[in-house]
């Protein structure tokens, strides 16, 4: 074998081996569509976060769907606003019964991906349930307590959320769809 053909052999190998490694350190996340962030989305989901107030306040019951392009362009801002480190590229998205999460953090002229896998729903007792499956910084997988701590926070955050509203709801229903949540509740 030549040394030119010897040269390309172990490049085509190096391409092989940082693709399939590229590759696997996305596995279990669908591949982004990185919609734009909008005002217009953001406002959206506002619009329908009041919507489902006025609902439960009249009937007694509301329903709350929020798509992946609402939820990615009201957090996005969100973050623009109040983070004193940027988090770019933010993307979230429903998929199989999960929510997958992407973005970008800036660190002291750093930049590292951020992945996260998890799920919402109700527990055994009807109490509402975070669980982060996968968490990862970079390559690195972030340790199940420091998960668990993460959830227990978005928890905390929902629940501060619903109390801000004024009014005392019970969340009955949670389903993630394919580009979609669906939250379905009453008022006490």
């Amino acid at each position: 074998m030549s040394k030119k053909t010897r040269w390309l052999v172990v490049l085509l190998v190096i391409t092989g081996l940082v693709t399939l490694s590229c590759r696997l350190s996305e596995a279990g996340l669908p591949r982004a569509s990185n919609p734009p962030v909008s005002t217009e989305e953001a406002a959206s989901l506002e619009s329908k976060l009041e919507q489902a107030l006025r609902e439960a306040n009249e009937r007694g019951t509301f329903t709350l769907e929020v798509t992946e392009q609402q939820l990615t362009s009201y957090v996005a801002l969100s973050l623009e606003k109040y983070t004193k480190e940027p988090i770019t590229n933010v993307q979230f998205q429903f998929r199989e019964g999960k929510i997958f999460f992407s973005g970008i953090v800036h660190r002291d002229g750093l930049q590292f991906p951020v992945r996260a896998v998890g799920k919402i729903g109700l527990d055994a007792t009807g109490s509402l349930a975070v669980e982060l499956a996968e968490a990862k910084i970079g390559p690195f997988p972030l340790p199940q307590s420091v998960r668990d701590n993460i959830a227990e926070e978005m928890k905390r955050a929902f629940k501060e959320q619903i109390a801000i509203s004024g009014s005392e709801l019970v969340i009955e229903e949670v389903t993630i769809r394919e580009g979609s949540i669906l939250i379905r509740g009453t008022k006490k």
